[in-house]
């Protein structure tokens, strides 16, 4: 099995732990909208909504982490949760899950910086 392969079978998170971080995920981008609509109605100053770049970070990264199965946190220790507990990950998938915890931070930067932009942009 190549790498690419190896990459798209490995979770390391199960069902349950996914649901856990996209409620997170979704919980953190409505923090990061009430923020924005709060600092857009008291007339805030636009150098403030970088901050937003934070929550929209922590938003993204629940959201990619549920979308790919893979918590970055456990990729971390080379630990999974497949919904029966904490385990190690089998050394033949740690350099799989390993792609994919990048994949989520690039994807998760990515985004907050796109939603962060956006925020700034608006009146």
């Amino acid at each position: 099995m190549t790498t690419s392969e190896a990459a798209t079978v490995c979770i390391n998170i199960g069902p349950s732990e996914r649901r856990k971080r996209l409620v997170a995920g979704v919980s953190g981008l409505a923090v990061s909208a009430a923020l924005l609509a709060f600092f857009i109605a008291t007339d805030q100053a636009r150098a403030l909504r970088l901050v937003l770049f934070v929550p929209w970070l922590f938003g993204a990264i629940g959201i990619f982490q549920a979308l790919e199965s893979t918590c970055v946190a456990l990729v971390a220790r080379d630990q999974r949760n497949l919904d029966t507990g904490i385990e190690p990950v089998p050394p033949a998938e740690r350099d799989a899950l390993r792609q994919r915890a990048r994949k989520v931070y690039i994807e998760s930067t990515a985004s907050a910086a796109v939603l962060t932009l956006a925020s700034l942009l608006l009146p």
